[in-house]
């Protein structure tokens, strides 16, 4: 005779493992969340902004304690090595996007006037030196040091470090493609003819495909270029693929000037993106790419979010 399993023993043993299993989940969950609120990589922080700005927005909208007594923020501004920074821009910005901003004397002073009340994260920036606030990093989680405004008072010295700006990384290598320079026209909004060279290069781990040089086409450029000059050159950054952009370089090209155009394709690594512009450059400096360019007159164009 069969003997019947004892069921009701498996139960506690079942709720037991059971316990255990969503206790498991909740911790990864909690982890996951942890990070999510406390990683620096560039687009978690990005989708972070977007997540608080909308369910600051689902709560009733940011709110400005504009009807308080406005107070002040103050401190100094010094490099890794303790030195003040003078000319240094400070800034802290309302829930709203009103900016309160001040410049650090040449003790590395500064002082904030007129800032409402509320918490605020103050960033400082200078040509040459890494922008940002100040913050406390570990293991790639990082907690910014955020300031409390009372009504009607200084908050207390809130100072910042600037490291300086590491060198873009240019990097020339053999894996350059140039595509045959082909004649190009647009109509609008200014007509013009152009001769388009195409390349692409690899760098860093990304293969950067949308680089065009445009130049005037052979025997219509200005008398300057006839004499033997090269033509001015402009760097020209757009924010969508270039090819949807050329009614922009075109014309510039009709009228005399070598435009060398890309599209950022690392999203918002910015510093990456201008190397990946330099480099392109330098392509054309060394001859590479075929030319008229004169790359030592050299100006740069941005529009919309390129401008950053």
């Amino acid at each position: 005779m069969t003997a019947k399993k004892d069921v009701t023993r498996d139960k506690p043993a079942k709720r037991h493992r059971l316990r255990w299993t969503l206790l498991i989940l909740l911790g990864i969950l909690v982890l996951a969340l942890f990070w999510f609120g406390f990683t620096a990589h560039p687009e978690v922080t990005a989708l972070r902004n977007i997540v608080h700005y909308k369910v600051v927005e689902a709560l009733g909208g940011p709110r400005v304690r504009t009807a308080e007594a406005v107070g002040s923020i103050a401190g100094t501004v010094r490099d890794e090595e303790g030195n003040p920074i003078p000319g240094c821009t400070v800034l802290v910005a309302s829930p709203l996007g009103h900016r309160y901003t001040a410049e650090t004397d040449a003790q590395g002073r500064y002082q904030i006037a007129e800032v409402p009340p509320g918490r605020y994260v103050p960033v400082a920036g200078k040509r040459g030196y890494v922008d940002g606030p100040g913050k406390t990093c570990i293991a790639g989680l990082c907690v910014k040091h955020a300031v409390n405004v009372r009504p009607g008072a200084q908050a207390g010295e809130f100072d910042l470090a600037l490291s300086p700006l590491p060198p873009l990384s240019i990097e020339v290598n053999d894996s350059l493609v140039v595509s045959p320079t082909v004649e190009i026209e647009v109509d609008a909004p200014l007509p013009g003819k152009a001769q388009r060279t195409s390349f692409a290069f690899e760098r860093a781990g990304l293969w950067v495909n949308d680089c065009h040089l445009y130049e005037p086409v052979e025997g219509e450029g200005p008398p300057a270029q006839s004499a033997g000059e090269g033509f001015p050159t402009l760097l020209l950054v757009l924010p969508g693929p270039v090819k949807y952009w050329e009614f922009i370089p075109v014309p510039f090209a009709a009228e005399g000037f070598s435009m060398l155009a890309c599209y950022p394709l690392r999203g918002i690594e910015i510093d990456e993106d201008a190397a990946d512009l330099l480099t392109a450059l330098e392509y054309v400096r060394q001859g590479r790419v075929p030319s008229r360019a004169d790359t030592e007159r050299l100006g740069l164009i941005g529009a919309s979010f390129t401008s950053l």
